[in-house]
């Protein structure tokens, strides 16, 4: 069935992300609503969702967390889902190929409801950015002169996340060294860069190097730093709410102060559900093989639909690997339509699609939200991923889809950050307000019209960044 131009017409643009069938298929099952992702370039993929399915989800959802009952039985849900997210971290590849085909096929299943059962917490910062940020905004403002200062106090991180407690059990190691050290490092973080299912496992190599840039002085003053900053911002955050009358003001504050942690934690457990179907299919991978004589290989893995999978094992069912080999990133369109996943084929189609999100206009400037004040001009520095950051120098404009813990260090030398997606409370405006540079967040078009080397003017006082003279 060819989707039409009218009904092209309910989707919105909403993330670019890496992506593989698997990984489309994860963002269709953890958002729950209509999604198309359409190839963008590389391995990257702009993700659209259907606007009315999005907009009823986020109602729902905001009605949920305006109670006390309904926010406690929501954070309830969270620990007992990240408890059961952490068993993945038992797992490995040994242990799964003593299974059955049974015990795999119910694995396989329970790590795919552990994706969908994530939902809400993917959700919830998107719906907390667009409309508790301004609702808190306009409370504070009515109760306090200082309202932007307390606004950063309220959405500073005060909670350790797991990048946090990877880099002190490194530093530990470094103070103290022992293989059994590493080999923990290895048990509890290996899966922390699967992303895409195409990412290398961090392994011993890799924590050992970790381990041999740190000198005795360093690896304790990162841990005391870490541990600083979160009891000062807790220290903060407490002094006033001491100072509350409003409970409205009270439970909005109190959602968003959570979401600052929570909006990167949720990814990481979302990264370890994507742990346990990645090691699930490698072991599929060595039973197909065997069933069929064919030469699977993990790229082709990630390109099937979780059905197939699923199929696979539980009706040996061996899916056409001639038809998976065509599903080259550029070669498909993913749909799901609420219920069900296709892969559109036809290059007719496709391109359809593809000119129908398509703008022709001439970008001169663009808008996003501001989180940090400020303004300056730079040369634009595109970060798509962590091997992009080696292009940063003192003098760029770092640009970004979103920014991660890890792209500290390009943080620090970039004068100014302009990021497509997030809000007040993402990873690139709190890093930006701690380190006192000009950030506009939200800005959806950012990494689509600028080019490295583009001279731009980023005006944070206003939300605006402007292209001043293109890169030749």
């Amino acid at each position: 069935m060819t989707i039409t131009k009218k009904k092209l017409k309910e989707f919105e643009y909403f993330v670019n992300r890496p992506q593989s069938v698997q990984r489309d298929n994860l963002i269709a099952t953890v958002m729950s609503v209509p999604a198309l992702s359409i190839y963008s370039d590389g391995y990257n993929r702009d993700v659209y969702m259907e606007s009315r399915a999005t907009e009823s989800r986020y109602r729902k959802l905001k009605e949920i967390l305006k109670t006390k009952k309904g926010w406690k039985k929501h954070l309830d849900f969270y620990q007992e889902l990240k408890k059961e997210v952490l068993a993945c971290r038992e797992l490995s590849l040994d242990s799964l190929s003593c299974l059955s085909d049974f015990e795999l096929l119910k694995l396989m299943k329970g790590n795919y409801s552990l994706v969908a059962n994530n939902t809400d917490y993917i959700m919830a910062p998107f719906m907390v950015e667009g409309q508790l940020d301004p609702e808190c905004r306009e409370l504070l403002a009515k109760h306090y002169d200082n309202h932007e200062k307390i606004f950063e106090i309220i959405s500073s991180p005060k909670q350790m996340i797991m990048f946090q407690r990877m880099r002190i059990d490194i530093c530990k190691a470094r103070i103290e060294f022992s293989q059994k050290k590493i080999d923990k490092l290895v048990h509890d973080y290996a899966w922390y860069s699967l992303y895409n299912y195409t990412e290398k496992l961090l392994d011993e190599k890799y924590f050992k190097k970790e381990i041999s840039k740190l000198s005795l002085v360093q690896a304790r003053r990162e841990i005391k730093e870490i541990k600083d900053h979160l009891r000062k911002n807790n220290r903060n955050y407490s002094s006033w709410k001491k100072t509350v009358k409003d409970p409205k003001l009270f439970q909005i504050a109190d959602i968003i102060s959570t979401y600052v942690t929570l909006r990167t934690d949720r990814i990481d457990v979302l990264k370890l559900a994507q742990y346990g179907i990645y090691l699930g299919l490698q072991e599929t991978m060595k039973r197909l093989k065997k069933a069929s004589g064919e030469k699977w290989k993990m790229s082709l893995m990630i390109s099937l639909l979780d059905k197939e999978v699923l199929d696979f094992l539980e009706k040996n069912i061996i899916p056409d690997i001639r038809e998976v080999e065509k599903r080259t990133p550029e070669a498909y369109v993913y749909y799901y339509d609420g219920k069900n996943s296709r892969l559109i084929t036809n290059k007719g189609e496709i391109k359809m699609i593809q000119n129908f999100f398509k703008s022709e206009d001439e970008v001169k400037e663009f808008k996003g939200m501001s989180s940090f004040r400020g303004k300056c001009r730079g040369r634009v520095a595109l970060v798509l991923n962590r091997s992009h950051l080696k292009k940063i120098k003192t003098d760029s404009i770092l640009v970004a889809r979103s920014t991660m813990v890890d792209y500290i260090s390009g943080m620090r030398k970039a004068l100014a950050f302009v990021t497509d997606e997030g809000g007040v409370t993402c990873h690139a405006a709190i890093t930006a307000r701690e380190l006192k540079k000009p950030c506009i967040v939200g800005a959806k078009i950012a990494t689509q019209v600028l080019q490295n080397g583009d001279l731009v003017e980023v005006n944070a006082n206003e939300g605006v960044v402007k292209i001043i003279k293109r890169k030749r």
